[in-house]
């Protein structure tokens, strides 16, 4: 009997960690840099999104920062023109947010299904509820959920699951260990060498540091970009 040889699994060169919550503003301007940087190293880049709650309770969250509703609203602003993406500034008021949690465990349920389509869920959800203002609740998460392809009952059966809310719970974990932010990315290369980037949305600044972290790594002429929601 003849073996034949295993194929090679291609790894992706350099690997960027996104930590996320479909309701916080910072993951528009960090996508829009993923983007850029998809176009730019295609396969060779490798995405990883950690779910991470921002929110637990919407009244506590802005005691715990200072906020009342008009220093929130001038926050949004200020975050908005510094990232060059627009949301509505108002999100919070017009879609009635309490807290991210429901949105983060349907987020992390639905990486059971593939990245691809968890990917597309998360940039579906940053669209719909800080640009398009859709109110937040259950129906609206999983009409968003089918939106971008995945199956819904499935998602339902996993979404309220002990495992998941250990897989959302691991996640926490490990932002809070390294300290990191939601405007922060994690940049780690097959070699094992990483390093952590804080609140740079300019793709220039993110590919000098790859270029540092595994110099030579080859580059493609930038594509389109995706754009959130696609």
């Amino acid at each position: 009997m003849v073996t034949q040889p295993m194929a090679r699994v291609s790894l992706p060169s350099v690997v960027v960690v996104h930590y996320v919550d479909p309701v916080c503003p910072w993951g528009l301007g960090v996508e829009r840099v993923v983007d850029e940087l998809k176009g730019i190293y295609r396969d060779r880049l490798g995405v990883e999104y950690r779910v991470c709650v921002a929110v637990d309770d919407i009244d506590q969250w802005m005691q715990r920062y200072g906020f009342d509703s008009k220093s929130i609203v001038d926050f949004h602003k200020k975050i908005s023109s510094l990232m060059g993406v627009s949301f509505d500034p108002e999100f919070i008021f017009k879609i009635g947010l309490n807290t991210s949690r429901p949105a983060c465990r349907a987020l992390k349920a639905a990486q059971r299904q593939g990245e691809p389509k968890a990917s597309k869920y998360f940039r579906r959800m940053l669209k719909a509820f800080l640009i398009d203002v859709r109110p937040y609740n259950q129906d609206n998460i999983f009409a968003i959920a089918r939106e971008a392809g995945l199956d819904d009952q499935k998602l339902s059966r996993d979404v309220n699951s002990k495992s998941v809310e250990e897989e959302l719970n691991k996640d926490m974990e490990e932002r809070e260990k390294i300290g990191a932010s939601f405007q922060d990315i994690v940049i780690s290369t097959a070699e094992g060498r990483s390093e952590r980037v804080s609140g740079i949305f300019q793709v220039d600044s993110i590919v000098e540091i790859i270029d540092r972290l595994l110099p030579g790594l080859h580059k493609y002429t930038q594509g389109a970009r995706l754009g959130v929601g696609q």
